[in-house]
């Protein structure tokens, strides 16, 4: 598709409506067509890379007008990001319009004026890195994703998977009407996010294509501010007393400082304190984080989709299926809340949050 030069115009409006009406018919084919094919394979990724650089071209359709923007995606895993927004092609030195800067312990967002501070931030995998394919199996068997075909991207074979909606977070469970609601998703071999594209109310609202994926990317922080962050927002602090028995380390993975963390309140909610331990190797992040429950419960929405869990010493446990790998919830007896997530299957971080152990009373 080409960008439209004249919204305005009667005949531009006509162009755009055949060339999304073209979309979408050429979308529900291969849906059809993929449909038949359900021996896509749903096997994790043999390897995943430490360090990506992805450049997509991205058509954003609004009504009869489509904007192109460049995303340019790099990722240190497991804690790094630098995700920018272009209004035409980047080259060496170009200034992004938007989007994102993670570090290990800061999110910055890129403006007009550079980057700006707007929030510490826990241990966390970074803004714009996926991991669904550690979790497709898992994604499936929950009516989360649906395997609807194979095809290439640059050349590199590709896996479509078909989801409710863009991934962020928890995956939500698949509509009844996949053909006006779903977000399609192409990942690589390992695991890459090569192409996307999203129907919303039965139009096509996003077309995401990688037009370069390399490993040439350096830790680049130049673009970081060193204003103070605005107040309001999360605050990393020294960690504190914690309900919960100091985790080990898994196998093979290293221990990060623990932190406490005071978040923000939320839609009437009150602000919230807890204590993070975080462990790394290689790609992978597991981090552990408990708090005092507070009278509105704790801070999760009932409205995930879950699985429970049985963990002895635990009030009630459930697994979460989410974009960037898999979440274990649930509350202690003593009533503290526990979340515990990693980068890896929800069998992994259960067998894990099965070690952890209240503080005795």
């Amino acid at each position: 598709m080409t960008v439209l030069g004249t919204h305005g115009a009667p005949g531009c409006r006509i162009r755009a409506q055949k060339q999304l009406a073209l979309a979408l018919t050429f979308v529900a084919a291969v849906l059809s067509a993929c449909h038949s094919s359900p021996s896509v394979s749903t096997a994790p990724p043999a390897q995943r890379p430490l360090k990506y650089h992805v450049l997509y071209r991205r058509e954003e359709h609004d009504g009869s007008q489509t904007r192109v923007v460049w995303q340019d995606l790099s990722v240190i895993r497991p804690l790094l990001s630098r995700d920018a927004r272009y209004s035409e092609r980047p080259t060496p030195g170009a200034q992004p319009f938007g989007g994102t800067l993670a570090l290990a312990d800061e999110l910055f967002t890129f403006g007009p004026d550079g980057a700006k501070p707007v929030t510490a931030r826990p241990p966390a995998p970074p803004t714009g890195d996926q991991e669904l394919g550690m979790v497709i199996r898992q994604a499936v068997d929950r009516h989360e994703a649906k395997p609807i075909g194979t095809t290439r991207v640059l050349g590199r074979p590709c896996r479509i998977v078909l989801l409710a909606e863009p991934p962020a977070g928890p995956l939500a469970a698949l509509p009844s009407d996949t053909g006006a609601e779903h977000d399609d998703i192409c990942l690589g071999d390992d695991g890459l996010v090569l192409r996307e594209q999203w129907i919303h109310g039965g139009k096509l609202l996003l077309e995401r294509d990688a037009v370069l994926v390399d490993d040439n990317i350096t830790r680049d922080t130049s673009h970081a501010s060193t204003a103070t962050p605005p107040a309001g927002g999360v605050r990393l602090r020294a960690p504190g007393a914690a309900s919960l028995q100091p985790p080990t380390a898994p196998a093979g993975f290293t221990a990060v400082d623990p932190l406490g963390v005071d978040y923000p309140p939320l839609q009437g909610s009150p602000p919230v304190s807890s204590v993070v331990w975080a462990f790394t190797r290689d790609v992978d992040l597991l981090t552990v984080e408990t708090g005092a429950t507070a009278p509105t419960g704790p801070p999760w929405s009932s409205l995930d989709v879950t699985k429970a869990a049985d963990i002895a010493g635990w009030r009630y446990a459930a697994t979460v299926v989410r974009s960037d790998g898999s979440e274990v919830r649930g509350q202690l007896e003593n009533g503290a809340w526990v979340v515990v997530r990693s980068t890896r299957s929800p069998g992994f971080t259960l067998a894990y949050a099965k070690t952890l152990r209240a503080t005795p009373s």
